[in-house]
């Protein structure tokens, strides 16, 4: 069953911007396998975990109509099967024009 929960949105008014997050979530995922693989000769059960968080800057630098945001992922794959277990990280950085 998969439960994901977004994170309240804090706002940091005392930095030179208003920077706020965006986007916040945290999630987990328990698959239960139902029949044994062939290969591997295991019933691959797993767990999946994985956290989010994006962060806006409006007008960085003073740019009108700008928009700067950077964010972060990491997610986990907890499988019963070594070949099938992964863990990643992302990070991100991008500027936007809003029009």
């Amino acid at each position: 069953s998969w439960v994901a929960s977004p994170l309240s949105p804090p706002t940091f008014s005392r930095l030179p911007y208003n920077y706020s997050a965006s986007k916040s979530m945290r999630g987990y995922e328990s698959l239960d396998g139902d029949k044994v693989n062939p290969i591997f000769n295991k019933t691959n059960n797993a767990d999946l975990y994985i956290v989010a968080s994006e962060l806006r800057f409006p007008e960085p630098l003073g740019w009108d109509k700008w928009v700067a945001t950077t964010g972060i992922q990491w997610g986990d794959n907890d499988a019963d099967i070594d070949f099938n277990k992964s863990s990643t990280l992302l990070f991100v950085a991008r500027v936007v024009r809003t029009f």
